[in-house]
């Protein structure tokens, strides 16, 4: 991963006089390639067009980028990548090390975009639990800018309270109700809740975690504005889609970012008395929709009376006319 910063410097050195296989994601904006200590023959480094060049060793439309000498430091070549540059993909070879198979592919990604992700990731992480947002008790192999979003917003939202850290117990401010961040973003969830859909109430034992798929499920007993922080901080939930009324099944969310398949609610075995029983009112008013009361009969309108009165009993019909209206109305 690319990050036009260019104080950070990524070294690729030859092996048996040719290239590495690949390049670890790293943040850089120079791409420095190096000859190692024992070389004795000189090397031209190309920039080569697309990876179909790369891949036959097709230097006829490459670009050579400079030679390597034969000193471990002063015989190196630099690639600058510029900020408005116009590729994602950049191939580099050797003619030697291409030869047998040792070539250099770089992937350009947008910063902003992977800091972002990594930012979310940081918020919901394990590591809250035991105050490890800074990678001190346990290594990470996140790379640039990934690893720096992630471990900063794990310490912006991490609370510490009395001995957490060390019995593995703290809390984001997002999952605690009492805190004014927590409150907020939990009653604003609660309003976009559509209780009248089924759902998964996922973590009551606080044993999952964004990873490890291992907390509790609730297929049965809550709509989304009970399934809250203020219920449990561990909990989320996660609605129902594809409900199956014949098999009373339905796909109800992903228990960890690593899951390969949804989570599959049965709300067969729901306890008769529970919420979102399959045999209960609920479900059963979301998996057919809302029933509809026929229309009501509109009254019929009184025909006037004929003979010597007939503008009185007029006057009096158009006059119940009106009063029945007004009641089917009401």
């Amino acid at each position: 991963m690319l990050n036009f910063n260019n104080e950070i410097e990524s070294t690729a050195r030859l092996t048996n006089n040719s290239f590495t296989h690949q390049l670890l994601p790293i943040s850089c904006s120079i791409l420095k390639f190096c000859p190692p200590a024992n070389a004795t023959k000189s090397q031209i480094v190309h920039l080569l067009p697309d990876f179909v060049a790369t891949d036959s060793c097709d230097f006829s439309g490459s670009q050579p980028i400079g030679t390597l000498g034969t000193h471990p430091v002063d015989g190196c070549v630099q690639y600058v990548f510029e900020e408005d540059h116009e590729l994602t993909e950049y191939y580099f070879a050797s003619e030697e090390g291409c030869a047998v198979g040792q070539k250099v592919a770089v992937k350009i990604s947008d910063f902003s975009i992977t800091a972002n992700q990594c930012k979310k990731i940081g918020l919901t992480t394990s590591r809250i639990r035991n105050c490890d947002c800074r990678f001190n008790k346990k290594i990470s192999t996140l790379s640039e800018p990934c690893r720096t979003a992630f471990s900063d917003s794990c310490s912006d939202t991490l609370l510490i309270k009395g001995d957490c850290c060390e019995q593995g117990t703290c809390l984001s401010k997002f999952e605690d109700f009492t805190h004014p961040d927590g409150k907020i973003k939990e009653l604003e969830r609660k309003l976009a809740c559509k209780n009248d859909e089924p759902g998964l109430c996922y973590n009551e034992d606080g044993k999952g975690t964004d990873t490890n798929s291992q907390g509790s499920t609730n297929c049965c007993e809550h709509t989304c504005s009970a399934c809250g922080i203020d219920l449990n901080p561990f909990v989320s939930w996660k609605p129902c889609t594809a409900l199956d009324f014949a098999t009373k099944k339905a796909k109800c969310g992903f228990l960890s970012r690593y899951s390969p398949e949804a989570h599959e609610c049965d709300f067969s075995k729901c306890a008769k008395d529970a919420h979102w029983s399959s045999v209960g009112e609920a479900f059963i008013s979301f998996a057919l929709g809302p029933t509809s009361a026929p229309a009501p009969t509109p009254p019929p309108t009184p025909t006037p009376a004929s003979g010597g009165n007939r503008a009185g009993k007029g006057a009096y019909g158009g006059l119940l006319s009106l009063v029945l209206l007004a009641v089917h109305q009401w």
